[in-house]
């Protein structure tokens, strides 16, 4: 409750949800099981779960002081430090405050002596408090602005940058993500999957109490938990793709405000999530524990057992759809506007998906039903993007509000808070109906769909006949969605 003469704070609650210490558990195990003593135990120890405690509920009372979410704090940090044994000792956090959604240290790899694991109070913090509840005297204001800009010149290094929350899915600073760590993303993330890997073989050991009559719903809520972790770890990567670096600057800083992601980091962010997300996931959605238990969801008239497989394909849907939306695309064509061929391009985007996807087709082999699944995964979120309506102004406004002048936590998730955090986060913005209709992003899809409908037609006569129902399927749904004759 704030006074809204001053913005003073005259009191607040911080409410501890029910679910809180499972969520903590749940990290702990995932995020450091294996690397740190005592996280891979069924039931973990007092001291882990209490120190999780101690940092949400430090980042708790930092909102009730006033400080905002501060999502660019985890990425000051160098990934390879966060392996570091003795920088990790002097910082003391995964983070440079505790006001980001950084989390655990999955960064930490076996054998490097690592013994840091959570977020703490981070030099971010301290300036933030002082800057904010100093006292000067002064009453004049002017003066009282004065001394606190040369409060602010002090402290220019990247430990103190700050950023805003994103939206998860359509992050444009990769460096201001939701439960990341280090400044590489696709180096952290390829910790992360390592360490992954090696619970993913242990979750039913890990979950087992020892108890008589036990089932199998620790072990697949843990599974759960790895699934989502490894989705994280997708999306973390995929903001480098037509991503921008958004800087907070003032006049004479002599820093551009807004910097596209170089060529290079975007190809090989693209290349990890084929690597990653489309081609190397067995370990992942086909491992062990799914003989024993599939993910669980309680309904109030019983349960879904959901597939490993189902699993899979939904998360690769969204990796696929969100990869190639037409508000990426047109940030990736924007940087082709302004930095020419040392932007990455579209085409060169569309074509390395297609090469990945369909190359088994290209080569006139016959792709397994995953490959199939995923082949009509791409198809679809091409057609959904770029079907015959998209392409024409039908019964759509060509003034609307985007084109007028402009005047995910798990824990922290209580209503002002988040709503604080979508009225105050810098957006950028390129799109409207109208610009995104008349923008290459759907010339690029309808080009890359008659590409595969071409490819197709020529694969037809193949002699398995799952391949030829497969290929004469997205033929026909090509044909339906675009107007066109068989």
């Amino acid at each position: 409750i704030t006074d809204p003469r001053s913005g003073e704070i005259l009191e607040a609650d911080i409410i501890w949800w029910h679910n809180v210490l499972d969520i903590l558990n749940d990290w702990i195990m995932v995020q450091t099981g294996a690397t740190r003593e005592g996280a891979n135990k069924a039931k973990l120890p007092d001291e882990l779960v209490g120190d999780a405690m101690r940092f949400v509920a430090c980042h708790e009372v930092g909102h009730s002081l006033g400080l905002r979410h501060n999502m660019m704090a985890s990425s000051a940090i160098p990934t390879d430090s966060l392996r570091s044994a003795s920088y990790m000792k002097k910082l003391n956090s995964t983070s440079t405050s505790i006001m980001d959604y950084a989390r655990f240290n999955y960064v930490a790899q076996p054998g490097d002596g690592v013994t840091v694991f959570s977020p703490n109070i981070g030099p971010y913090d301290i300036m933030a408090i002082e800057y904010g509840y100093r006292w000067y005297g002064k009453d004049n204001p002017e003066e009282d602005y004065k001394l606190l800009q040369q409060f602010l010149s002090k402290y220019t290094d990247r430990l103190y940058h700050y950023s805003e929350a994103q939206d998860a899915r359509d992050a444009v600073d990769p460096r201001s993500q939701n439960e990341d760590l280090g400044d590489d993303p696709i180096k952290s993330s390829l910790y992360g999957i390592a360490n992954l890997k090696r619970i993913v073989p242990n979750i039913i050991k890990w979950t087992t109490t020892g108890d008589p009559g036990q089932t199998y719903n620790d072990a697949s809520r843990l599974y759960l938990s790895v699934l989502s972790q490894w989705n994280l770890y997708m999306y973390h990567v995929m903001a480098n793709v037509g991503g921008i670096y958004m800087n907070n600057v003032s006049v004479g800083d002599k820093i551009p405000s807004y910097e596209f992601v170089d060529k290079k980091r975007q190809k090989e962010a693209l290349q990890f999530l084929i690597d990653e997300a489309f081609m190397n996931t067995d370990w992942l959605f086909e491992a062990e524990v799914g003989k024993y238990t599939y993910i669980i969801r309680n309904r109030g008239g019983g349960t879904v057992e959901n597939a490993p497989s189902l699993m899979r394909n939904n998360a690769l849907s969204y990796i696929i759809w969100d990869l190639m939306s037409d508000r990426r695309l047109i940030r990736m064509l924007e940087n082709e506007s302004v930095n020419k061929k040392n932007a990455f391009s579209v085409i060169e985007m569309m074509d390395m998906l297609h090469d990945a996807i369909f190359g088994v087709t290209e080569r006139g082999g016959i792709p397994e039903v995953k490959v199939r699944a995923l082949q009509k995964n791409f198809v679809d979120a091409l057609l959904t993007a770029a079907a015959e309506h998209e392409g024409v102004k039908i019964n759509k406004k060509l003034r609307d509000d985007s084109m007028l002048p402009m005047g995910f936590c798990h824990v922290c998730s209580h209503e002002q808070c988040m709503e604080g955090d979508k009225s105050a986060r810098r957006e950028l913005n390129f799109y409207s109906s109208h610009a995104n209709r008349i923008s290459d992003a759907i010339s690029v899809k309808r080009g890359e769909i008659m590409r595969l409908r071409t490819l197709l037609k020529a694969r037809q006569s193949t002699s398995d006949k799952a391949t030829k129902y497969h290929y004469n399927d997205l033929i026909m749904r090509i044909n339906t969605a675009m107007g066109l004759e068989y």
